[in-house]
């Protein structure tokens, strides 16, 4: 998914907590782009300047996803929880929900970002 985004010419950053540092870094490596890794780096109110100023979130179904909604950046949202009508963002279309037994293919969130890109 962040292959498509910066092959089309979108800066990638990636975030996360501390603890997901290491993740992180092997996403950073398996995407060869260049892209900003600021996992452990961003408090509450970096992350919402880095999001105002963002074109479009991909994330899972964790805050993130809601300080996006409301910001009213554009996102697509994967869902791991059990109970994804309940826990989305309120604006489905602004903030698409993906939520699949079994896992959702990454063609469907690059088509959801597409879709979500030209309407902006």
């Amino acid at each position: 998914m962040g292959r498509a985004l910066a092959d089309h010419g979108f800066p990638i950053v990636l975030t996360g907590t501390a603890a997901e540092a290491e993740l992180t870094r092997s996403v950073a490596v398996e995407l060869s782009r260049p892209c900003l890794d600021l996992a452990g780096r961003t408090d509450l109110g970096a992350l919402a300047v880095l999001l105002s100023r963002a074109r479009i979130l991909i994330c899972n179904d964790t805050g993130v996803s809601h300080l996006a909604a409301a910001l009213r950046v554009p996102s697509v949202v994967i869902s791991t929880g059990d109970n994804p009508r309940r826990w989305a963002p309120i604006d489905g279309a602004l903030h698409p929900v993906l939520c699949r037994d079994s896992g959702v293919d990454p063609r469907e969130v690059i088509a959801q970002a597409e879709r979500l890109l030209a309407g902006t």
